[in-house]
């Protein structure tokens, strides 16, 4: 049993090496596509300077032709075919490179889509290789505590193998007004020690065949949800309802400056909003440049997690121009079925980000 535990940990580490090679190679690609955009930028720019010569010869004006000038003419007259034809030439090859070049950015394309697939497939065996890995430490640990005990075990490795996981069955928004019922999707959730998953059926769980993942470690904030927060929700919903902001990017809890972890507020396109004090109302909005003013009543909102700030009506209104938060954290709504369901999650959650 230990050799097979041994055996699976490898295989998750290669998978883990695969993953981060592949990853490489993105940025490769990358690197390529910039580059074969600026050389057919350069090619843009010789075309138009000779376009412009062409131009200002054209423009000038053929001197008056006296009877012993035609020599002269027939002069300016071949310089002009000349010209001509070697814009039509140059314009070839450019209609040449340009076809080239967007081959070259057709392949590369597809390649970093293959290569964004082959990460996210990658991404998700090394999530179940480590369900898997969990499974058997709490397995090993059955057998061995007999023997051995559990006091020479360091406190996160007795809690990753002895916590049991919480599921229950929570709805996630799949439409923009919330107070219809058929709006929410009801998933199965699964709490581990290191992640959180959605299901969409029981069967889905048995296969392993996830919606959503997300690292524990990367969750920003756990907390209910308040009346007043939301627009367009039934308020019978309100108490049953919380919040998850978690890193999408590389990023953890750790990397953030500004916690607003317990804080109420607005969460609106990525951003979290607090009302700003109204010493601080001189600034420009962010959003329309105008002023943020208000003497006798709050009227703008700064974001705690990129500090941006915006009138007060750009965010009730929900205005789609706004700029989406640029911290790299994203909020899942999730509606429990009792408020008691809801309060283990919260509390759940906020137990391992505190621990």
């Amino acid at each position: 049993g230990i050799n097979a535990e041994y055996g699976t940990e490898v295989k998750a580490e290669e998978e883990k090496r695969s993953s981060m090679e592949v990853a490489a190679d993105i940025e490769k690609l990358g690197k390529e596509l910039a580059d074969l955009k600026k050389k057919l930028q350069m090619e843009k720019i010789c075309k138009d300077e000779t376009i412009k010569k062409l131009e200002q010869v054209m423009q000038k004006r053929v001197p008056e032709v006296k009877d012993n000038s035609k020599l002269k003419l027939e002069r300016l007259q071949r310089t002009n075919r000349q010209l001509k034809q070697q814009i039509e030439n140059h314009e070839e090859q450019v209609k040449t490179i340009k076809n080239n070049n967007a081959k070259e950015v057709e392949k590369v394309h597809k390649d970093l889509d293959q290569a964004r697939i082959r990460n996210n497939e990658l991404k998700n065996v090394l999530t179940i290789k480590e369900t898997e890995i969990l499974d058997l430490q709490r397995k090993l640990s059955k057998f061995t505590s007999g023997d051995q005990g559990e006091s020479g075990k360091p406190e996160d490795v007795k809690r990753t193998v002895v916590e049991p996981n919480l599921e229950s069955y929570l709805s996630t928004p799949s439409g923009k007004n919330l107070k219809k019922t058929n709006n929410w999707k009801r998933s199965l959730a699964v709490c581990t020690p290191t992640k959180i998953f959605l299901y969409d059926s029981e069967q889905d769980k048995t296969n392993k065949a996830f919606s959503v993942a997300i690292d524990i470690n990367k969750v920003d904030s756990v907390r209910p949800m308040e009346h007043g927060e939301l627009w367009r929700i039934s308020a019978k919903n309100v108490p049953r309802l919380f919040r998850i902001s978690f890193f999408s990017d590389d990023r953890t809890a750790a990397d953030l400056d500004v916690s607003v972890s317990g804080s109420s507020g607005i969460e609106f396109n990525g951003h979290h909003f607090m009302a700003l004090p109204i010493a601080d109302h001189q600034m420009n909005c962010d959003m329309c440049s105008r002023k943020l003013k208000g003497l006798f009543k709050t009227e703008a909102y700064e974001c705690q997690r990129c500090q941006y700030k915006v009138h007060k009506n750009h965010v009730e209104q929900e205005e789609r121009n706004l700029t989406a938060c640029q911290s790299g954290v994203r909020a899942l709504l999730l509606l429990a079925d009792d408020p008691k369901t809801k309060q283990t999650w919260v509390e759940r959650l906020n137990s391992h980000k505190y621990s």
